[in-house]
């Protein structure tokens, strides 16, 4: 039988067998199951509930969560840069009027965007990890997902455990190799009542997040739809401009720096854009070109 999920905070009775109290371990350690909902095989759902569990068993709109990845200064992106040094967020917030005094959590990163019978993990977690949390590996009998987790009853980040209150932890996270392709970060938040009795009163919601690999190409190189750019200059001092074979409508250039954090910009339509220098520093900042919500180019330049 799969050991019992732990994420109760107390020693209580669930689904047959008797769970020791949560302060001890999180979900994955103590009770062999993953809650992120990243996996579907091995017994795991998403949440902390499920058919007899010690939770409640459907998450709810009153705790919020969201899960993000950060770049340097704790920019939010959507991109990442194969073995980009990054942090990964997760944040709950509580919105409805019951007080939820503590939490627990779980965070893992997968290849794709669904959740798979048996997902294969993308990226690494790295040390030094938040008090009270901790990296847990996969235990392949019960779950394949590494995950980090709480090790303990965690504090809200601000507030006492009522409305408004906010459940936050910040991860340390390497992307994976060139050419992994998308990826996507899920996330659980269990906000706890601290009660000790197994009455359903904790309660948990779930969070993920898609991520786009930047892939570097040549400046000059021609996309599939066989529109070919031109960058001039490149490098640059004070402006470049990008001149396209074919026009384009409802176009955004962006430009990103090696962490993937978008610095720039510029909507347009037509066959060319201008960019501006402004207050970018010297260095090598990869551009996309979106038209029709498609990529039609990506690449290179460098400011100098």
């Amino acid at each position: 039988m799969k050991k019992i999920k732990l994420l109760a905070l107390s020693a209580v009775a669930c689904a047959g067998s008797i769970v020791i109290s949560g302060y001890h371990g999180g979900a994955a350690a103590s009770g062999g199951y993953d809650c992120t909902g990243a996996e579907t095989g091995l017994g795991n759902f998403a949440g902390c509930g499920g058919t007899g569990g010690c939770h409640s068993t459907s998450p709810t709109a009153n705790i919020a969560v969201t899960v993000e990845l950060d770049s340097t200064g704790g920019k939010k992106t959507k991109y990442y840069v194969a073995g980009g040094k990054y942090t990964i967020k997760i944040v709950g917030k509580n919105n409805g009027t019951t007080n939820q005094p503590g939490f627990g959590f779980q965070l893992g990163v997968i290849k794709g965007s669904a959740a798979v019978t048996t997902p294969t993990n993308e990226g690494t977690f790295n040390s030094p990890y938040p008090t009270t949390t901790q990296y847990t590996p996969a235990q392949p009998s019960f779950y394949v997902l590494n995950v980090v987790e709480h090790s303990n009853n965690i504090s809200p980040t601000s507030g006492t455990g009522g409305n408004g209150t906010t459940y936050q932890e910040v991860i340390n996270w390497t992307a994976p190799a060139k050419g992994t392709g998308t990826i996507s970060i899920w996330g659980v938040v269990n906000a706890v009542n601290n009660n000790g009795t197994n009455d359903k009163g904790d309660l948990w919601n779930t969070a993920t997040a898609t991520l786009t690999e930047i892939t570097p190409t040549g400046v000059n190189e021609i996309a599939a739809n066989n529109n070919e750019i031109n960058v001039y200059p490149n490098p640059f001092t004070v402006k470049t401009t990008f001149t396209l074979s074919n026009e384009v409508n409802n176009a955004t250039l962006s430009v990103y720096d090696l962490s993937g954090r978008e610095v720039q910009k510029v909507t347009f339509s037509g066959k060319e854009v201008g960019l501006d220098r402004n207050n970018l520093p010297n260095g090598i900042y990869f551009y996309n070109i979106v038209s029709d919500n498609q990529s039609i180019k990506t690449g290179k330049i460098i400011a100098q």
